[in-house]
């Protein structure tokens, strides 16, 4: 006859089978959690291709569709704004929340809160999926606030409440009003140095204030419509690398992105002014197209930078001084509608092989240190002062336009540089023969247009 267990026997196998649940139970709500995680964010990008399919089939029934601007995702998983909803159709889970930008048909940014996570989505990167919602506004108790003299509000910062009990929260939507005032201003280092991801900046606010941002762990920040000024230092030295820039921005103020992480940005169509070390640093920026519109660029603008490619527009009049100083262009137009290139606007650029420039007046050492090897100087050029384009022993073909009435030393070398020049058209009146505008330079043919 078998003997059954002891009490102690099944006392050390309840003990076991505890320890063993106390191991594996929180492993699988933990897969269980991972996986709606999963879900919700493969669903988030499947939604906006849905977007991108609707826009498509609308098209192809030639219907006149244009996204543009900010829509509210509803309950329903359909798109709204202030004038109409668009049913949007998806196979599998639908959102219930969030937001969706487009610029000019062009998707910008997305937050999308399926099963009460998240996913953020930029243009080009697809970002974390985390619990919680993305909501219309955060909490209006988490922000201190100020009056202007026109009554509207000023928000001033964080919160007793949002530092005391909810800093966890990093996704952050700015109020556009509180207690029934409109908010216009951000403060200036309001939310300095702030341990926050992503920052939703609404159109009543008209203005970003003086380092705002500055030095903040913000990664994603979105701008919307309304919005027109961002102040000095705004960004400067925080975590930013993906932005949604609105096109009411007029003007970006000195060192309002300076050494960020920004990788692409798009640059609004009202801008006029992008000021001293705008982005001067951003090593990441490899390419910006600046908008009609724009007059001024400022000193060391973009000096430093990563950019390869830069478009620059007619409606551009100054290009100060080292504006592109030490950046990657490889080749560069400069518009007759530019009247001065300022000192050292290109210099140092190695990488620098073919300028075509139409700027009338440009200054001395504009392009020194540059690995130049074609210049092409349009007709609206009159003078090129000493040293624009001096040192550069690369240099290989030169044209002259014909307006040009000074150029002394303009493309000298030092006696003890080689110089591999060999040909100058010259569409001028001057003598270039008995000039001495490229002094130091011997065996290049001149010919005369």
């Amino acid at each position: 006859m078998k003997k059954g267990f002891t009490l102690i026997e099944l006392l050390a196998v309840l003990i076991i089978l505890g320890i063993i649940s106390i191991i594996t139970v929180p492993k699988v709500f933990e897969q269980l959690a991972q996986s709606k995680k999963n879900v919700a964010k493969s669903s988030s990008i499947s939604y906006i291709k849905a977007i991108d399919k609707y826009e498509l089939d609308e098209r192809m029934n030639r219907n006149n569709i244009k996204l543009d601007g900010l829509y509210t995702i509803n309950s329903n998983g359909n798109l709204t704004n202030e004038t109409e909803t668009i049913n949007i159709e998806l196979n599998g889970k639908k959102p219930s929340g969030g937001m969706v930008i487009y610029k000019n048909d062009e998707f910008q940014f997305a937050c999308v809160t399926i099963d009460n996570f998240r996913t953020i989505i930029n243009s080009d990167q697809i970002g974390e999926t985390e619990e919680g919602e993305c909501g219309t506004s955060t909490n209006e108790a988490y922000f201190t606030y100020d009056t202007n003299e026109d009554e509207t509000l000023v928000i001033s910062g964080f919160s007793d409440e949002y530092k005391n009990n909810h800093s966890n929260e990093k996704f952050i939507i700015l109020p556009s009003t509180h207690e029934g005032k409109t908010i216009s201003l951000i403060k200036n280092e309001a939310f300095k140095n702030s341990d926050i991801d992503t920052i939703i900046i609404p159109g009543t606010i008209k203005t970003i204030g003086n380092g705002a941002f500055w030095h903040s762990s913000v990664k994603t920040a979105v701008i919307n419509e309304g919005v027109e000024i961002i102040g000095s230092g705004a960004f400067a030295g925080s975590e930013l690398s993906e932005i949604t820039m609105a096109d009411s921005i007029k003007e970006i103020k000195s060192s309002a992105f300076s050494n960020t992480k920004i990788n692409k940005i798009t640059l609004g169509s009202n801008l006029q002014i992008i000021d001293t070390a705008a982005f001067q640093g951003c090593t990441n920026l490899d390419k910006i197209i600046i908008p009609n519109g724009v007059t001024t660029i400022g000193i060391s603008a973009f000096a430093q930078s990563g950019l390869k490619e830069v478009t620059i527009p007619n409606s551009v009049i100054t290009i100060s001084e080292a504006a592109f100083q030490e950046t990657n262009l490889r080749e560069i137009t400069i518009p007759d509608s530019v009247e001065n290139l300022r000192y050292d606007a290109f210099y140092k650029i190695k990488t620098l092989k073919k300028a075509t420039v139409g700027a009338k007046n440009i200054y001395s050492s504009t392009f020194i240190g540059t690995g130049l090897e074609e210049v092409i100087i349009t007709d609206n050029v009159e003078t090129i002062n000493p040293g624009s384009f001096s040192s550069i022993e690369s240099l290989k073909t030169v044209t002259i336009g014909r307006n040009v009435t000074s150029m002394d030393y303009a493309f000298q070398i030092e006696n003890n540089q080689v110089s591999k020049l060999e040909t100058v058209y010259n569409r001028s009146s001057l003598d270039l023969s008995t000039s001495n505008a490229f002094n130091g330079r011997t065996g290049y043919t001149i010919i005369n247009q």
